[in-house]
């Protein structure tokens, strides 16, 4: 890395892109120098490389007065959750519908605000990817 300051508890960062490695896995490590040219490493560590965003293959739902259900079928090796988002309500923050798939479906009855739905539908994964959509 270049344009990184020297001294005490100094970071430096780096963005890597890893998209030609997705689905494998690779092996990193980090190597200091000082400016006395002594150089220390770190341990190397294996991951697993995920640049690929969760797939939202199919939404369904069914409305009940307040209640609806929620059928989301999603694709994806490292899903972390799924999770909703009313829009209707006053201060709007997400929810967790899912953290495990059966069979890639996430099914949930929940209420909402408002007379009608208007809800977003946030997947993401273990990497950090996401999809979205939304029932309104």
């Amino acid at each position: 890395l270049t344009n990184c300051n020297s001294g005490k508890n100094q970071e430096c960062s780096i963005a890597v892109d890893l998209s030609s490695h997705d689905g494998g896995e690779i092996e990193y490590y980090f190597e200091i120098t000082d400016i006395l040219n002594k150089t220390a490493q770190s341990k190397k560590t294996l991951i697993k490389v995920d640049t690929t965003s969760p797939v939202i293959n199919d939404l369904n739902y069914s409305i009940d007065r307040s209640r609806i259900t929620i059928k989301v079928n999603v694709t994806d090796q490292n899903l972390d959750k799924v999770q909703y988002k009313d829009l209707n309500q006053k201060n709007p923050r997400f929810r967790t519908l899912c953290t495990k798939l059966k069979e890639n479906i996430c099914e949930k009855k929940i209420s909402f605000s408002g007379d009608e739905p208007n809800i977003e539908i946030l997947v993401t994964d273990k990497a950090g990817n996401s999809a979205s959509t939304n029932i309104a």
